[in-house]
């Protein structure tokens, strides 16, 4: 998914068109909703038996993502605004630094594509609540849920009117935590309902995945980027999306050998390619444009590919992993202590 948003940017960059009826256009605004849902899926996972009441453990899981998220979304914070012109104030450079911006507006992202960053901040700092809500009981949790879901709903048409189509006018809508909330709660669902869906074979949800994604392609909505945020194509493939990742979950499937292996660093270097590959567009493209070099559409693109995924393979070994190490060990000493 975070190549589908690489190579859905860098072709909208190229061309300057957005065609949402095809499955990149389509990708340009859902596999961001992917990413919301396998958060929450994830999480879930991971902290269902390790999360408590106790204050220890919130400030473990605190603390890790806080090792995670924040000293690659600095980087990418401050490297656009060296090179960026756009003038922005102190509060808002403020705000991305502190990783509030998303408890505000996640439109006032610096970093390209950093809005949806700010959003999981959000989550992040409710997570524990819901998950420790879903303990004690799950109905409280599937009220909330459906309270989240049912506001998705309404947002798709109170937030958005035809007379508003151009994307500058319905952004700023678009980004809000509260559109993509129900997101990351339906990941948590499918975490936490799992071994109610043990039973059935792979075989059932790997159909489901070949509808589900069927209808992701096929599903008519014209070009308009518009029709994809708003509406009941909104409602659509929200519920394409959610049913999507609990078919491909449940249905076991697994890769091995070389798509394995080359998945599995694409999935660890997937946040460094988010973050870094408008920044190593616009790099390459500068080069280019000093070369002199005009209508090079591939030539640029894979140059900015290869680059995006060199600065990603480092960003993620050289970085982020340390920075994860760091935080292991600080875990084993208060575990000592």
């Amino acid at each position: 998914m975070a190549l589908a948003i690489l190579v859905f940017h860098y072709d909208k960059w190229l061309t300057g068109t957005w065609d949402a009826s095809t499955l990149q256009g389509k990708l340009g605004v859902y596999a961001v909703s992917i990413f919301f849902v396998l958060s929450g899926l994830t999480l879930t996972l991971v902290y269902e038996t390790r999360l408590d009441h106790s204050i220890g453990s919130w400030l473990r899981f605190f603390r890790k993502r806080i090792f995670r998220i924040f000293p690659l979304l600095w980087l990418a914070t401050a490297a656009t605004l060296l090179i960026d012109e756009t003038s922005r104030s102190g509060r808002v450079i403020i705000l991305n630094f502190a990783g509030l911006f998303g408890f505000v507006n996640p439109a006032e992202d610096i970093a390209t594509g950093a809005w949806s960053i700010g959003c999981e901040l959000v989550f992040y700092a409710a997570f524990p609540t819901l998950l420790l809500l879903s303990k004690k009981n799950k109905v409280f949790f599937l009220i909330a849920a459906a309270m989240l879901l049912g506001f998705g709903a309404w947002a798709a048409f109170a937030w958005f009117s035809p007379a508003k189509s151009n994307q500058v006018e319905w952004w700023e809508a678009y980004v809000q935590v509260a559109n993509h909330a129900f997101f990351f709660v339906g990941g948590m669902a499918i975490g936490l309902y799992r071994h109610a869906l043990e039973e059935i074979p792979g075989l059932f949800w790997l159909s489901i995945l070949a509808a589900v994604t069927a209808c992701f392609v096929c599903w008519p909505i014209g070009s308009e980027a518009f029709h994809l945020v708003s509406g009941w194509n909104r409602i659509v493939f929200s519920g394409l999306t959610l049913v999507g990742v609990t078919a491909f979950f449940n249905s076991n499937f697994v890769l091995k050998g070389w798509s394995h292996q080359l998945l599995a660093w694409l999935g660890a270097v997937s946040y460094s390619l988010y973050l870094w590959h408008p920044l190593a567009f616009r790099a390459i493209r500068s080069v280019f444009g000093k070369l002199g070099f005009t209508d090079v559409y591939w030539q640029l693109f894979l140059s900015a590919l290869l680059g995006t995924l060199i600065l990603s393979h480092f960003s993620y070994y050289y970085l982020e992993r340390p920075l994860a190490r760091g935080w292991e060990f600080m875990q084993r000493r208060d575990g000592a202590t």
